[in-house]
Parts: structure tokens; C-alpha cells; sequence
């Protein structure tokens, strides 16, 4: 038996689109991915936090702070910003499935505690309005 030529060269060929095609996937896949890193982060974000739907206060994800929170049925949440990050510290709830979500550091990411009503979501800064001109 004997190789052909033209089959060894086909063979090669379609080797090298493969590979080619492979590395232009992967490097789609790495811009992709990338810019959803780059856009979820919350570099000059706020924490909002909502009580049984209604927003109970703002604060800044540049802050440290600690706040208890009074959630529905005379419950408690406390909500602590850190070092960019936002967690839930301690719950009066009996499941701590929301202390259990650990510290959130993407916009839109929500902490949930069901039985408090209790929502802690960040958003990226809303634009202050630096003067009106008329």
C-alpha cells in the first residue's frame, strides 16, 4: 500500500482550518466574556434596599457601613457594605438561605431574605444633575 499525496496535503489542510477555526471560537469566547465581566462590575455602584417592595434606602458601595433593617413581621436584617461588597451579616429568619448568598459585588445581583421581604440589589450610580440652566 502507498499514501496518496493529495490525501496527506487534504489532511493537513483541513488540521490547520480546525486549529484555526478553534482559536478564533476561543478568542470570541474570551471578548464575550470579558466585556460581561467589565460591565457587571460596580465600581461607582449604590446599594438599594427594598422592604416588601418599597425602597427603605440607598448607599453607596464606596462606604463601609453596617444597618439593621426592620423587614415585615417585626423581623431583622443586617445588611453590611465592605470593601465593595454587600452581604447580609445576620437574619432573623429561620432558613439563612439570604446570609448564605455571601458577599455580592455585581450589579443586579440580588440578596433575598423571602420571609423579611427584605431585597438588597446593586445598581450602578444614577447620574446627579450637576446645575439647571435656563
Amino acid at each position: 500500500m502507498f499514501k496518496n499525496k493529495n490525501n496527506e496535503i487534504h489532511n493537513k489542510n483541513k488540521l490547520h482550518n480546525e486549529r484555526i477555526f478553534i482559536l478564533i471560537v476561543c478568542v470570541i469566547a474570551a471578548i464575550f466574556f470579558g466585556v460581561n465581566w467589565y460591565r457587571g462590575q460596580a465600581i461607582d455602584g449604590e446599594v438599594v434596599i427594598t422592604v416588601d417592595g418599597q425602597e427603605y434606602r440607598r448607599l453607596s458601595l464606596k462606604q463601609n457601613e453596617t444597618i439593621v433593617i426592620e423587614g415585615v413581621n417585626k423581623g431583622t436584617n443586617t445588611v453590611t457594605i465592605e470593601d465593595g461588597k454587600v452581604f447580609m451579616e445576620d437574619a432573623s429568619c429561620p432558613d439563612h438561605v439570604c446570609m448564605k448568598m455571601g458577599k455580592v459585588s455585581t450589579v443586579g445581583a440580588p440578596i433575598t431574605c423571602l420571609p423579611n421581604k427584605v431585597v438588597v440589589v446593586i445598581q450602578k450610580s444614577q447620574d446627579k444633575i450637576d446645575a439647571v440652566v435656563q
